[in-house]
């Protein structure tokens, strides 16, 4: 990575945020953390990161209504936001891009491709 990128990671799974956290670090990213919808918002609000991943089901928030508010807000429309979940209908991820998500990766994960693709999603904002 040419240049260290931030993030805002949100889940209410304190052992999946943890390791988040830890890979994602150890690959040069700065993150910060958040367990639950509203924290997240108001992480996202105060350090402007280059991108945010949301777990899709969270307490105080969805993942989806952080994203829906992120991109209603003409400052914050613009960082790719990357939606996690166990759900994985067609349904469910449809929902999720039509709140405005950049991108839907269901859990269990890769954290190869996760990165991957935040990498693409940073390229091209």
């Amino acid at each position: 990575m040419d240049r260290t990128f931030s993030l805002v990671v949100a889940d209410d799974d304190s052992d999946i945020l943890r390791l988040l956290e830890r890979r994602l670090s150890r690959r040069g990213y700065t993150v910060v953390t958040a367990a639950n919808g509203r924290a997240a918002l108001d992480a996202v609000r105060r350090t402007r990161p280059d991108a945010v991943v949301l777990d899709r089901l969270m307490p105080a928030m969805s993942g989806e209504e952080v994203c829906a508010a992120l991109k209603a807000d003409e400052r914050t429309a613009a960082i790719p936001v990357v939606l996690l979940s166990a759900q994985a209908s067609e349904r469910e991820i449809v929902e999720g891009f039509g709140v405005g998500a950049d991108d839907y990766l269901t859990k269990p994960f890769d954290l190869e491709e996760l990165d991957e693709r935040l990498r693409r999603l940073v390229a091209g904002a």
